[in-house]
């Protein structure tokens, strides 16, 4: 720029010549200083635009914004918000009914996520537009066609068309022998919150962190997942197999589905939250010895395996194995000795002080309190939309069970494609303009149907906002 338009700007001073020729020499230091505060202008500008200032790692969410420019297009406002309607439109125009609420981005170098972009700029602590949309996986984006799996049994799928069609994807088993199955549909919708919803899109769930990363090339691309009932946190980190002597980290690999962009089929890996992992992994919580699977349990430290081994002595089976920061105790794992009554008894419980317990899939889990999926939803909404900081404010959640409750109820909305606990079935009958549900039996809109109505309403939510 400077050496094409500005010759004198290039490093080398004119001759006489030159200067007799540029008029006096009141005129050419004005001149000379006019293009010099000009070029600083314009250099700030340019570095600003990809480099960021003012925190570390601005310059690839400044990146990230420009590729994510579309956005803002569901929202209203912005050029482009006729075709991105359109999209969405044409997306969900299928849905029948679509219900209404009731009243991409990797990690930086430290592993941290950044806010989002959409909102950066809005500092008010009283906006309350959607941020986040926490999801559960099992019962909620992911279900069961034999409805005796989600109490535990074993099923590896009977093999029916409904499970091997072209718009149905069937996981692996998880460690206790569940097998389900998600939309492609379910994965698109999911994509188009974050690419056209404007909000970051976290999957939370208790299954443990290996069933996680078997999981994860089924599931939809999200900014953060969280295992363990929220004792796990980790973020998608871009660009792996470029980088692959900086990563050295699984590589997930996503799994064709139908209507799936090249973009959509992208490897990346994961990146744990260390932060939160320093909070759950305490004396007082889980303690460290959780993450290696090699410690038996009689010897690991930590609250949380104190309570486990009490259980154990009365008698109870500890699923422990592929667990980091919590424990299950699933009653199809139970000796002869602990009959329904026992097992409903531990359903129950109040554990000590400092431990937390849910029922998930007909199981009871326990984690220590400072876990949890509602203190990892407001931890994570924190990163994610630091004005307002809430979940009450700024985040919405799709879930069905148990240990689903205090998210949902913290959130400012909450959809429900299933019912699965009796505990949530009570929540919304006494507090209807909380819950939307999306299931509909008369009408035959069920698990994955369900699951499609739930986002839909989500995006058309947003698209009022």
């Amino acid at each position: 720029l400077t050496s094409t338009w500005w010759p004198a700007m290039d490093g080398h001073i004119p001759n006489k010549s030159t200067r007799s020729s540029t008029g006096t020499g009141s005129q050419r230091g004005a001149s000379y200083f006019f293009r010099l505060v000009l070029v600083l202008l314009l250099s700030r500008a340019q570095s600003s635009l990809f480099f960021g200032t003012g925190r570390p790692h601005q310059g690839y969410l400044q990146q990230r914004r420009l590729e994510d420019s579309t956005c803002i297009r569901i929202r209203g406002g912005g050029e482009g918000s006729s075709s991105a309607s359109a999209t969405t439109r044409s997306l969900i125009s299928d849905m029948t009914p679509t219900i209404a609420e009731g009243s991409t981005t990797g990690s930086t170098a430290t592993g941290q996520p950044e806010a989002s972009a959409s909102h950066a700029g809005n500092n008010s602590d009283d906006d309350n537009t959607t941020r986040v949309v926490f999801s559960d996986v099992d019962g909620t984006l992911v279900h069961y066609p034999d409805h005796a799996a989600r109490s535990g049994n074993n099923d590896d799928g009977d093999g029916s068309s409904s499970l091997s069609s072209p718009s149905m994807i069937q996981l692996p088993p998880s460690s206790t022998g569940m097998r389900g199955v998600i939309s492609s549909k379910t994965i698109r919708l999911a994509q188009t919150l974050r690419s056209e919803g404007c909000v970051k899109l976290v999957l939370v769930s208790g299954m443990r962190g290996t069933t996680l990363l078997k999981r994860l090339p089924y599931l939809p691309r999200a900014d953060a997942y969280a295992c363990d009932s929220g004792g796990r946190i980790f973020y998608p980190v871009d660009d792996v197999v470029s980088r692959e002597n900086e990563y050295d980290g699984p590589i997930i690999k996503p799994v064709a589905f139908e209507g799936a962009s090249d973009r959509d089929l992208v490897p990346f890996g994961i990146r744990e939250d260390l932060e939160w992992k320093s909070i759950i992994t305490r004396t007082d919580a889980a303690g460290i010895h959780g993450f290696d699977d090699d410690v038996e349990i009689s010897k690991k430290r930590g609250l949380l395996w104190d309570f486990a081994r009490t259980l154990m002595s009365d008698g109870f089976v500890v699923d422990y194995k592929g667990y980091s920061t919590c424990f299950r105790v699933n009653r199809r794992q139970q000796s002869d000795d602990i009959d329904d009554a026992r097992f409903a008894s531990l359903l129950t419980l109040d554990p000590p002080d400092g431990i937390s317990a849910s029922i998930n899939l007909g199981c009871a889990d326990f984690y220590p309190s400072k876990s949890g999926k509602k203190n990892c939803c407001q931890y994570l909404v924190q990163k994610f939309a630091p004005h307002t900081g809430t979940l009450s404010k700024s985040a919405v959640c799709i879930c069905d069970d148990d240990n689903d409750l205090e998210m949902a109820l913290a959130a400012k909305h909450a959809f429900i494609p299933s019912v699965t606990s009796d505990s949530m079935a009570k929540a919304i009958a006494t507090n209807p303009g909380k819950f939307t549900v999306t299931e509909d039996n008369a009408s035959s809109i069920i698990e994955t149907a369900a699951t499609e109505v739930a986002l839909s309403s989500i995006l058309e939510m947003l698209s009022r906002e």
